[in-house]
């Protein structure tokens, strides 16, 4: 009859009919015991189910175990609060990002810029200095005479102004040509090496003035009537708007065309 101790174990063989290798490999993953030439094994338990499942030992003792207080993290309210921290924390960011980007949109389209001085204590002059300063701000009523005065002056003194300064009845067709050669950008510069039968360039400003073929380095264009002792200078000369723009209208008056910027014509003529 088999002793009450091995009723929970398994008989899986005798000493007859197992060797001895086959009983090492048993003891690898079963507790072994030899009862009777019998060999009694039992599966060895597992580590991790000794780890994860304590208190499954402590329900089955009944009233005799200890009392097992509640995780926290289990509990409702404490579920509660950490969603509700969360939630306010997006709201929060939500908030000072709508707030930020707010803030920099209003400075850039200059919507909270306001110029009213009062008591007057600046003269005309700097009251347009300050109107300048700030193009979008708003105007009272009391000073939009200034206003009117810096508008025209701004205008004056913009590369399209100087044109119709310089070019009288043929403005408009030479703001065309501007915009095909430079875009009126008074700081536009095209250098390029001579490929071929095309010569190379050293052209600068809003009308493209060409100081010297072969990226400046090539036979001289205008470099010799343009203002300046070095090729530096010469194009910080070029650079200047109003310079190259009446630089220009006397090659236009003198040419009696537009044959200096044909290509540039052509483009306006079309």
């Amino acid at each position: 009859m088999r002793h009450d101790k091995y009723k929970h174990w398994t008989q899986a063989g005798t000493l007859s009919t197992l060797s001895k290798f086959q009983i090492d490999e048993l003891r690898k993953n079963h507790s072994v015991e030899i009862y009777h030439r019998r060999v009694m094994i039992r599966k060895k338990p597992s580590k991790q189910l000794t780890l994860v499942q304590p208190h499954k030992r402590l329900e089955t003792m009944g009233d005799f175990a200890p009392k097992v207080k509640q995780e926290k993290h289990k509990t409702f309210w404490y579920r509660f609060h950490k969603w509700l921290r969360k939630v306010l924390l997006v709201i929060i960011t939500f908030e000072l990002v709508i707030g930020y980007a707010t803030f920099n949109a209003k400075q850039l389209i200059g919507v909270e810029a306001k110029i009213d001085i009062s008591p007057v204590t600046f003269t005309d002059d700097e009251i347009k200095e300050l109107i300048k300063a700030n193009p979008n701000a708003v105007i009272e009523p009391k000073y939009q005479h200034l206003a009117a005065e810096v508008k025209k002056e701004v205008k004056e003194t913009s590369v399209e102004g100087l044109i119709r300064k310089h070019f009288g009845e043929s403005a408009e067709f030479a703001i065309c040509i501007a915009k095909m050669e430079s875009g009126l950008n008074p700081l536009r510069e095209n250098i390029s090496i001579a490929r071929g039968n095309y010569k190379g360039e050293c052209s600068i400003g809003v009308f493209q003035v060409n100081l010297k073929s072969n990226a400046c380095l090539g036979s001289n264009v205008h470099y010799n009537r343009v203002d300046g002792d070095t090729i530096e200078a010469k194009k910080d000369s070029l650079r200047n708007a109003e310079y190259n723009i009446k630089y220009a209208s006397q090659l236009y008056k003198s040419w009696g065309n537009w044959s200096p910027w044909i290509n540039s014509y052509r483009k306006c003529i079309q």
